[in-house]
């Protein structure tokens, strides 16, 4: 095969959340103003790519996001992660039997005889008993061996009586240990899943575990703008099914405005929710989730749910039974009345905390916080005094574990449920063993994708390889007054450098990061102010004497309307564009290789061979273009 060689450099462009739709109502991409697009998407090649579902590695049908997005371009691998791979766990039991969860029920006192595969199958094994027993004797009492002793029991009995008397063994004397979870509050698939909180909440009750604190990080984002009040109702439902256990939400808050930061772009955030998490203390107090929904929405009915100012849930001392918990709940009084209520879910020594987000990049602060030993990002105290000792500033004693490690370098969490994904020889590691020169652009609310995400879940840099990051520093529930966010900063310190580099990456955050406030107009806006900086990149790229690929990790700003005339927040399964803007003699010694199921796996062996790299592992998608 002949090899490619540019004078000047490989430009990859990542719009971020820039999708194709046909449809023209709710479509900013085809409403905008977008010249140089136009004109591109008319002249060049142009393969549209799948950039969601199977395609990326994740659930069929299950919408694009960046984080897969960005695995997929940079690995040119499909692989099974983020909810694909933790539906893998919860399915075969796999979760139940690593350390993590096996540390988190011993935290709390349920220690077995077995291990942790013995005591699945011994649960397994009593409920298949069971369901044996109860069909033999119409519903009558059966005798049931728990532990190597008769005991005569219901034919309903499960495993759940098991783990019960072990626990009460133990714990008789003992105030009960508290089992915490916290992460994105929704079935959204992005960063997170209901239904896996759910499970896990069933199993932790099967094992014995009788006091569970929810830490609600509501969503608004990646599901419906107003969608919360549903999954709360889901939740409070589900709870109730427990009679003789106190499982509830402790406290919540919108992802934009507490724990969810990422890039460490604020952690005020991170502070504001560890305040109203770990101790109690929130701008707002209510009685139940549903009232503090309630009376948030109408002091301001159009505020979407990851807007939603951070609260803790409070009772009174005399109501802290599981049947006054629940008449408490059901007066839905304001909390503000009251006097002598104390929040419901401190973290406290000895509790164990769950993160269950499977995706990293607004998991890892928070966990941070808990798992450091020298952290002077805030004062983990209730006290608001300065740190300058990062070794002097203690976080509870829990057992911390995430559902998968948040950050691969520096091992965090130590304790994880299901093991992260291996991406072997990303498209930066490759490059930089041929010794040819990267750069990485972004601003704050991006750089994380394109160079964590992008090089296989790592910030090491190859040989040859820089990353550049321009500040985000504005409030995230006014971004939509800003859509042309720092694009044109981002552009700026591109042409700067690009002389220096052979292959140059920039991901324009606009699409996305606007997409989600479901504004048309903001949106309009964003995709222009993008189509400003291409045609500038255009300008310097010919001028170089190279070419530029113009593409997207997922879409969102094609689609803020949905089919119903309902504003649409979060992203799509639309493919999205892959435009090869080359005018060197280059561009008539190559054609599209025509690949059954384009997609974003595909560029990496692309832009492989498009900087004259031929021999690029077998392991990649083969590339879109044939030379």
């Amino acid at each position: 095969m002949k090899k490619l060689h540019y004078d000047g450099p490989v430009v990859l462009v990542v719009m971020d959340g820039v999708g194709l739709s046909p449809r023209r109502s709710g479509n900013a991409v085809r409403q905008a103003h977008t010249e140089f697009l136009d004109m591109a998407m008319g002249k060049y090649l142009n393969i549209p790519l799948q950039a969601s579902g199977e395609a990326v590695g994740i659930m069929p049908g299950q919408m694009g996001n960046s984080e897969v997005g960005h695995n997929a371009i940079g690995s040119g691998q499909i692989i099974k992660q983020g909810i694909a791979q933790v539906e893998a766990a919860f399915k075969t039991g796999d979760i139940w039997l690593s350390k993590a969860w096996r540390g988190a029920m011993e935290q709390l006192g349920i220690k077995h005889d077995q291990s942790g595969q013995d005591a699945t199958k011994q649960s397994q094994d009593i409920r298949a008993r069971d369901g044996k027993a109860a069909k033999a004797t119409g519903g009558n009492s059966v005798t049931v061996h728990f532990g190597g002793k008769k005991t005569k029991k219901s034919a309903k009995a499960t495993a759940a009586d098991f783990w019960r008397q072990q626990a009460e063994k133990k714990n008789r004397n003992k105030t009960p240990a508290t089992l915490h979870f916290c992460g994105i509050f929704s079935d959204g698939g992005v960063h997170s899943d209901i239904n896996h909180l759910e499970q896990m909440i069933r199993r932790a009750y099967d094992e014995g575990v009788r006091r569970i604190r929810i830490h609600a990080v509501f969503d608004g984002r990646d599901v419906a703008p107003q969608s919360e009040p549903k999954y709360i109702k889901r939740l409070e439902k589900f709870c109730s099914e427990f009679k003789d256990a106190d499982f509830r939400i402790a406290s919540g808050g919108g992802r934009e405005m507490m724990v969810a930061d990422r890039y460490e772009n604020d952690w005020g955030k991170v502070k504001l929710g560890w305040n109203a998490i770990v101790h109690g203390k929130a701008p707002r107090e209510f009685r139940s989730a549903t009232e503090a929904i309630k009376v948030l929405r109408s002091e301001n009915p159009k505020v979407q749910d990851q807007y939603l100012p951070a609260f803790v849930i409070i009772e009174n001392d005399a109501a802290k039974s599981a049947l006054s918990a629940r008449a408490e709940r059901a007066k839905e009084s304001s909390a503000s009345s009251q006097h002598g209520a104390k929040p419901i879910g401190k973290v406290q020594d000895g509790d164990a905390f769950i993160y269950y987000d499977f995706r990293a990049d607004r998991a890892v602060e928070f966990s941070e916080a808990f798992v450091a030993e020298d952290f002077d990002k805030f004062n983990r105290s209730v006290k608001d005094q300065k740190i300058t000792d990062g070794k002097n500033n203690p976080a509870p004693k829990v057992f911390y574990a995430g559902l998968t490690e948040y950050d691969k370098d520096r091992h965090i969490p130590e304790h994880i449920l299901v093991p992260p994904i291996q991406i072997k020889t990303p498209l930066n590691t490759f490059l930089g063993k041929s010794k040819i020169s990267q750069l990485a652009v972004s601003e704050t609310l991006k750089f994380g994708h394109i160079t964590y995400y992008f090089n296989g879940n790592s910030y090491k840099k190859a040989p040859h390889e820089q990353h550049i990051e321009i500040k985000s520093d504005y409030k995230a529930e006014a971004l939509n007054n800003y859509p042309w966010m720092k694009a044109g900063e981002v552009t700026d310190v591109v042409l700067e450098n690009m002389d220096k580099y052979q292959f140059v990456r920039i991901n324009y955050p606009n699409g996305d990061m606007i997409g989600h406030f479901a504004d048309l107009e903001a949106g309009i806006v964003a995709i222009e102010a993008v189509d400003l900086q291409l045609r500038r990149l255009a300008q310097k790229v010919d001028e170089l004497g190279g070419m530029m690929i113009l593409t997207a990790d997922h879409g969102n700003l094609e689609e803020l309307i949905d089919k119903e005339g309902v504003p649409k927040t979060s992203h799509t399964t639309n493919p999205v564009p892959c435009i090869f803007y080359d005018n060197t003699k280059n561009a008539k010694k190559y054609q599209s290789a025509q690949p059954q199921d384009a997609g974003l796996t595909n560029l990496a062996a692309t832009i492989a061979l498009l900087l004259g790299e031929n021999d690029y592992p077998a392991d990649w998608r083969e590339p879109l273009i044939r030379i």
